[in-house]
């Protein structure tokens, strides 16, 4: 891998370099080893963290529970969910939350139950465990084995997120302790294929009566509200890493940095068709993924210009824009005429 990334810079020294589909152990290795030498970033980690995140502040218009409110269960503790919780703590943070205030409403759910310092954890996982004897009015049966429910039941969680590969691990009893807690619960069972995802997003709005607010990581079909028909969001990177790339390249940043995902998430969110109706879709169909990213891009290109990570001193909106649409690809093919 180093060999090819020398390589790729020597060859290619303005070169946008994205990581995809690396094993767990190997993707948040390979992105803290090579984000500082190039203009870089790891899909899967960062791509998936902003568009959960972009997702949940979309979330928020409709629940009723602010963000610097929510407490969070995340489900999975690996690069992906440690990811996707670094962001959110970062969007808490840009809240007006102290960074202490916002990983304390962050509680991460592993195969040995609540990340705790009942139980063994990782050097990446550290900010997010729990002191136990900061919790005395907690009720469990194994203080070394926090079960997803009862952490639910203990924190009072407003929203799960899931990216464990366990499907159906967020049952009827769990969603029932979810709902407990707040108006609107969020519930993101992220992973797949479709048999891993944590649960069925139908089932989630049944137990609710159809007042969770649910997103997927994987395709569902349309869910009968008894009213009509409505489109399950599917919370997929594809609605990211194109406008990242784009506003990256259009101003030709040197750098990709954490901040450029929490933009992204913000821009995404912003035109949400949830903003003005809270019943709407979290995400606009993916038919308009060109708009998205061109969006996207313009608020990455700003806060690249802002960080002083392209050669520009200053741009203005409308440069941003025509730089933008310059670089931006259109799928259109122009025919061809055979010579005479």
């Amino acid at each position: 891998v180093d060999k090819f990334v020398q390589a790729i810079k020597r060859r290619f020294p303005n070169v946008l370099l994205q990581w995809e589909d690396f094993a767990q152990n190997n993707a948040l290795k390979l992105l803290n080893r090579y984000k500082d030498q190039l203009c870089t970033f790891n899909d899967d980690i960062q791509g998936t963290a902003s568009i959960v995140v972009g997702a949940l502040l979309s979330a928020i218009n409709a629940s009723g529970v602010p963000l610097e409110q929510q407490k969070i269960t995340v489900v999975g503790a690996g690069s992906a969910g440690v990811g996707i919780s670094n962001l959110i703590v970062d969007a808490m943070v840009d809240a007006g939350l102290s960074r202490e205030a916002a990983y304390a409403n962050i509680f991460l759910v592993d195969r040995f139950g609540l990340i705790s310092d009942k139980v063994s954890s990782l050097d990446f996982q550290k900010p997010f465990v729990k002191q136990l004897e900061d919790y005395p009015n907690w009720q469990f049966a194994d203080s070394s084995n926090i079960s997803l429910l009862e952490t639910v039941q203990n924190v009072k969680a407003t929203m799960l997120i899931g990216v464990c590969a366990q499907g159906g691990i967020f049952t009827r009893d769990v969603i029932n302790a979810l709902s407990q807690n707040c108006p609107r619960p969020i519930v993101f069972p992220l992973s797949n294929p479709t048999e891993k995802a944590e649960a069925n997003p139908h089932d989630v709005l049944d137990w609710t009566d159809g007042k969770a607010i649910v997103g997927t990581g994987t395709a569902f079909p349309l869910y009968d509200t008894g009213s009509g028909l409505r489109r399950i969001d599917q919370v997929n990177n594809s609605y990211i890493f194109p406008g990242i790339g784009l506003g990256v390249r259009a101003v030709n940043a040197r750098r990709v940095t954490d901040r450029m995902f929490l933009i992204a998430a913000k821009a995404l969110a912003e035109i949400s068709p949830s903003k003005n109706d809270p019943q709407a879709n979290l995400l606009p169909p993916l038919k308009e993924v060109r708009a998205v990213s061109r969006h996207i891009a313009q608020a990455v290109a700003k806060e690249a210009v802002a960080a002083k990570l392209t050669s520009y001193e200053s741009l203005d909106e409308k440069t941003i824009n025509y730089l933008i649409d310059e670089y931006m690809w259109a799928p259109v093919y122009l025919p061809y005429r055979k010579k005479a």
